[in-house]
């Protein structure tokens, strides 16, 4: 897919982000057959930003469940959480 075929697919999925609304079934087969990551990763980020996301990154490993010698589940793994922070002044933008 060209460049411009790209920015052409996602203008109008674009513009549906920026004024808030839903997206349809169509806007989600564009999306997945759009091979331009960034943009994606743009749009992404836009829509997070526009419902109040702050520049904090949350990763939480969950604790699995296996059983034990006698039949008794046991916790393998510890919850861990982890805050990061992200500098907006570091991220580069395709278009806008």
């Amino acid at each position: 897919m060209a460049v411009l075929d790209t920015l052409d697919t996602l203008a109008p999925i674009r513009e549906k982000v920026e004024a808030g609304e839903r997206l349809d079934f169509e806007d989600g087969l564009a999306l997945m057959e759009s091979d331009d990551l960034l943009a994606l990763g743009e749009l992404a980020d836009l829509a997070r930003r526009l419902r109040g996301g702050g520049d904090e990154v949350y990763f939480v490993q969950r604790p699995s469940r296996s059983t034990g010698a006698r039949g008794s589940p046991r916790s393998t793994a510890s919850t861990a959480r982890t805050r990061t922070s992200t500098s907006s002044s570091t991220r580069t933008c395709c278009a806008s």
